[in-house]
């Protein structure tokens, strides 16, 4: 068993199908899907700590809110924005981690001075939304910016548009969550001006513009002084969740539901969540917890010594249900700097803070909620940090996904230089070891050994978001040019595909009048042939602007065609320049080929045995006569590899297996092809064509093309990568997940990653 598919039911009622244990598991024990493909019982999971890393090398702000981490799924990236000890420049960093260690990028500096900065990731754009109080110009306005991460050279850096303000009076203590839905951040502030708490809309705009705007007015959530405003949206119901402290004593908190029509929100009434909440910034966060439809609030409680207390509430039909608080009392009391975050895998909440009276020990402590009914079990006991007498400050928290791990961001003022550093430490989240899907072992199984389980419900989680695919029923046929096309290739606004026709030995122009819709698709009369190198040609890639383009076949070489009008064939000739493969090829042939976005690297892959993937470097750029061997390989683990494509970034890599489909990967150093693994998602084209042959990717990575040799066309797919909340997802025979409903109904999605599985036995 190691899919997804493997365990829907084919038919009404649950699946029974045959695991092997890793780790002993008992009758009627819940069991979790391991990536491997194995099964184990679930467990409750070891909290950890790790040291502390130092990962920024210019001082910090510390004396108030001037720190923000996030978390980047696209790449693995993760983000810290800061200001400097003086406060006059605010910094962006990006990093990436191996496990508990960060290897840092480049640094950014931002154009205005950022506090309180607040940020999230739009997944259809791709982008990073940064809000916070500017205070360059003195007037502490709310701002905005959309920044991009990309890796020249291999440097993870963000680069940012233009900032645009939301707010033009005095604004403090920012916060924005994101509408996947519409994909629209949401941004609150408390309205320093009047006293109020507001609301807006944003919408970001991609590109070369990496822009965001917004409405001339913006909504007010209630005319009181919010402390602590805080907004999270709410997957299940499409509705936002407020949340505020009131400044007069007791200090009550509040939530209101908000509905977003177009570039507008209305706003419920709010719905009191508890008493006696600290006025402290940063005393509280808020937190949406999608399985359960619940809020929940950790909090500084002023009114008993500043000890840690926790309130939680629902939306139901649109309507805020608050309970009552629950105290909890810590080995020690917190005072701010508190920051929670939800883990989807192990159904846990992460919460840290910092301490009121010495100021040297940080938190953390995990709360588990129990899947059907929504109760929280708060753990016994808090973890403080590995390294004593660290003197942290203003941290803040996200959810590192790739490692599974939370990570706290705080300064660093140790005694007693007090210099201040932006510094990390990640801590393991105590919950359980769920992994994608929970099912019921049918008798007892020891370690190592097969058994049954059957499926009675349970969340599948972010293996389900790369596994949405699917046919858009859009297809061109090129029979009349080739009856065996081999490859495809696009121009990179879409507007073109050209056909390496195997049965010809030449390469043909279309065009297409919708970009990137292939049923628009029609042959230009224009072709090439390249009979004259290679007589058996696989595999064909085209340089960035169209003026050259490369062919490689059973000759083992690579030939160079330029081009004198860019992307028109009929202008193409011979540029008399090669590169022999033999050294990696000696018994088998090269089928397909690929050029990095800068042409300096070359990836060209084998059918032989594993379908190994080579990469070589140009040392002038799209010139193939300079190329040379890398030395770097990775292998496949296919027996039948025909084609390679990559997005331009540089981070996916797509392998079409004859036969079978498209096999994904994900490379976590960009362009580098030895760091390339498996991602466990496969799309199945069989469906289309028994006998793909060249595959081929949107540069957007929101689309799949394909050229079938059994029909001799051209096929486009659609690919998501994220699901859409509340939106019914169905499981096809071949075990790819869509809305389509010609499948069986799996269940509705709870977030962009999450789906609530409905078969029973």
């Amino acid at each position: 068993m190691s899919n997804l598919s493997d365990l829907l039911p084919a038919g009404a009622g649950g699946k029974n199908v045959s695991f092997t244990a890793s780790g002993s598991i008992t009758q009627g024990g819940a069991v979790g899907l391991n990536s491997d493909g194995t099964v184990s019982a679930i467990a409750q999971a070891t909290e950890a700590v790790s040291s502390i890393q130092n990962i920024i090398s210019t001082n910090v702000y510390y004396a108030t809110d001037s720190l923000e981490v996030l978390y980047v799924p696209d790449g693995g990236y993760t983000v810290f924005f800061y200001t400097d000890s003086n406060g006059t420049n605010s910094y962006a960093t990006v990093a990436t981690n191996s496990g508990t260690t960060y290897t840092v990028g480049a640094t950014t500096t931002m154009s205005e001075i950022t506090f309180s900065p607040a940020a999230v990731y739009d997944t259809s754009t791709q982008r990073v939304i940064l809000a916070y109080e500017e205070r360059s110009s003195g007037n502490q306005y709310g701002h905005a910016i959309v920044g991009q991460i990309t890796t020249p050279g291999g440097t993870p850096t963000i680069t940012f548009g233009t900032a645009s303000a939301f707010s033009s009076t005095n604004t403090n203590e920012v916060d924005i969550t994101l509408d996947t839905s519409q994909n629209k951040p949401i941004i609150v502030w408390r309205n320093q001006g009047n006293g109020r708490f507001d609301s807006i809309v944003g919408n970001v705009v991609g590109g070369s513009t990496n822009s965001i705007s917004f409405p001339s007015s913006y909504a007010a959530i209630v005319s009181a002084y919010p402390i602590n405003p805080k907004v999270v949206y709410n997957t299940q119901e499409n509705k936002l969740a407020s949340f505020r402290v009131d400044a007069s004593s007791p200090y009550p908190a509040y939530s209101a539901i908000g509905t977003i029509t177009g570039n507008t929100i209305s706003w419920s009434s709010e719905a009191q969540v508890g008493t006696g909440f600290s006025t402290e910034n940063n005393g509280a966060d808020w937190i949406y917890v999608p399985e359960q439809n619940v809020f929940f609030a950790p909090y500084s409680r002023s009114l008993s010594s500043s000890q840690f207390w926790y309130a939680m509430g629902n939306i139901t039909n649109g309507m805020y249900y608050g309970l009552i608080a629950t105290n909890f009392t810590p080995i020690r009391t917190i005072h701010n700097a508190i920051s929670g975050v939800y883990d989807p895998d192990t159904k846990s909440i992460t919460v840290t803070g910092h301490n009121s009276s010495s100021w040297n020990i940080s938190y953390n402590n995990t709360t588990t909620i129990d899947n059907s009914t929504g109760a929280v079990t708060l753990n016994s006991s808090w973890i403080t940090e590995s390294s004593s007498g660290i003197r942290k400050y203003n941290g803040t928290a996200t959810l590192v996904a790739n490692v599974g791990k939370v990570v706290s961001f705080f300064a660093d003022y140790t005694p007693p230089n007090w210099t201040g550093y932006g510094t990390t430490e990640f801590y393991t989240p105590s919950g359980t070891n769920v992994s994608k899907v929970t099912v019921i072992a049918d008798a007892t199984v020891t370690n190592g050994n097969t058994g049954n389980v059957t499926l009675k419900g349970g969340i599948a989680t972010t293996q389900l978001a790369s596994a949405v695919f699917a046919y858009n029923n859009q297809n061109f046929s090129v029979a009349s040019q080739s009856s065996f096309p081999e490859e495809v290739r696009f121009k990179p606004d879409g507007t073109k595909f050209y056909i390496l026709g195997g049965t010809n030995d030449a390469v043909y122009q279309y065009a297409l009048s919708t970009a990137w819709d292939v049923s628009t698709a029609s042959y230009e009369n224009k072709s090439f042939s390249v009979q004259t190198q290679e007589a058996n040609p696989q595999g064909l890639a085209i340089n960035a602007d169209g003026t050259s383009f490369y062919v490689c076949g059973q000759s083992k070489q690579i030939y160079q065609y330029d081009l004198t009008s860019a992307y028109d064939l009929s202008t193409a000739s011979y540029a008399n320049k090669s590169f022999n493969l033999i050294g990696q090829f000696p018994s088998s042939s090269p089928w397909g080929l690929h050029f990095d976005s800068t042409g300096t690297k070359l990836y060209v892959i084998s059918s032989a045995a594993s379908g190994p993937i080579f990469q070589y470097t140009l040392s002038s750029a799209f010139d193939i006569s300079t190329a040379s061997y890398a030395n770097k390989t990775v292998n496949a683990g296919l027996n039948n590899t025909v084609s390679l494509t990559m997005t331009p970034d540089g981070v996916t890599l797509y392998v079409l297996d004859y036969g079978t489909g498209i096999y994904k990967y994900t490379l976590s150093v960009a362009d580098d092809i030895s760091t390339a693994t498996y991602d466990n998602v496969v799309y199945n084209v069989t469906a289309q064509d028994t006998q793909p042959y060249g595959v081929a990717v949107k540069t957007d990575n929101t689309q799949l093309y394909i050229t079938g040799v059994q029909n001799d066309s051209v096929y486009q797919y659609s690919l998501s990568t994220a699901l859409t909340p509340n939106s019914v997802y169905y499981v096809a025979d071949d075990g790819t997940i869509s809305t389509t409903s010609t499948g069986l109904r799996i269940g509705k999605a709870l977030s962009t990653s999450s789906i609530n599985l409905e078969f029973e036995t």
